[in-house]
């Protein structure tokens, strides 16, 4: 596998992370401030359900610790989030080979641990209950955000694995 197309999920990721994080000179709402840092997980999920060799659990924990460190959070938070979320991803693989449509359930069950381990995170964090109704709004948008995602991604998830599997070399 040529190093272009093995690093090609790392890449997609950091660029879109970058891009979830900066200062778009609009005043964010609480639910986009939630909604942004989901962007780069859905594509560790995409990523993951097609291509898990490429992406690491070391790198999903990286990812985390640079979203917590850009948007000044508290450290660990998006890191935690987002490893809970690759070993859903992982568990959910095998459930999730029938298509489009499995793959949207299991990144919505995915989300919607997501959220509460979120607001659990949050709420341990403030010492009270969190106001669960922002991380809510951001996961619902983020699951109906994940279609667009997924068309956008799927040439490159199509990138490496022509080489891989000598079926789809044929167009088949």
């Amino acid at each position: 596998m040529p190093v272009a197309v093995a690093i090609l999920p790392a890449l997609t990721v950091l660029a879109v992370t970058f891009a979830s994080v900066l200062p778009w000179g609009i005043h964010l709402s609480m639910e986009f401030r939630f909604l942004l840092p989901l962007v780069p997980y859905m594509l560790i999920h995409a990523w993951v359900m097609d291509r898990p060799r490429l992406m690491p659990e070391w790198f999903v924990f990286a990812i985390g610790i640079l979203v917590d460190v850009l948007t000044h959070g508290p450290l660990g938070y998006w890191a935690l989030v987002y490893l809970v979320g690759f070993a859903g991803a992982v568990l959910a693989r095998n459930v999730a080979r029938g298509g489009a449509m499995p793959r949207w359930a299991s990144l919505a069950a995915t989300l919607i641990v997501l959220g509460v381990v979120q607001w659990a995170v949050m709420s341990g964090f403030m010492l009270r209950r969190a106001d669960w109704r922002p991380i809510a709004i951001a996961t619902c948008v983020a699951i109906g955000c994940y279609p667009i995602i997924a068309l956008l991604l799927t040439p490159l998830l199509r990138i490496g694995a022509r080489r891989e599997n000598p079926t789809l070399a044929r167009g088949g």
